[in-house]
């Protein structure tokens, strides 16, 4: 059983951090024993199951915390355990824009933020530089023929 120390409580694979200006912080735990080898990239291991332990580990740690700057600590610690197995940081980067584009569509954020007059949304696949440029080239688009939707 784990003990409380410095008002730090680790519990299955989460760590409770009592804060006394924000109450109860949850972020992602891992023992000290914990190596970090997961499945080396270039094994001989079907492509799927490489991208589904990435986009499982960036739900476990979406889900583990309740704080921003909790995820983005977090984030950044899954990051390296992925490059240090190998995986491209091109991989990583449409892995967790997928999956942040998958959650967060228009429709998650309250109507009053959403769904306003005179809004657009676009969502397209997310296809490395392709998506800079093509990103880009809509806005043109659109702020050259729509004037009532500036980008």
């Amino acid at each position: 059983m784990e003990r409380e120390e410095n008002h730090k409580l680790p519990s299955l694979n989460v760590l409770l951090d009592k804060n006394s200006n924000q109450g109860i912080i949850t972020s992602v735990y891992h023992k000290k024993t914990y190596t970090g080898l997961l499945i080396i990239y270039y094994s001989f291991v079907p492509f799927c199951y490489k991208l589904r332990l990435a986009r499982t580990l960036l739900d476990r740690t979406f889900k583990m915390n309740n704080t921003w700057v909790g995820f983005h600590l977090d984030i950044n610690n899954l990051t390296k355990m992925l490059r240090r197995n190998l995986f491209p940081s091109s991989v990583i980067g449409n892995v967790a824009r997928k999956f942040l584009n998958d959650y967060f569509t228009p429709e998650s954020f309250p109507e009053s933020v959403a769904r306003k007059d005179n809004c657009l949304y676009f969502k397209l696949p997310f296809i490395g530089p392709f998506s800079i440029t093509t990103q880009r080239r809509i806005k043109k688009l659109v702020n050259k023929f729509c004037s009532v939707y500036p980008v």
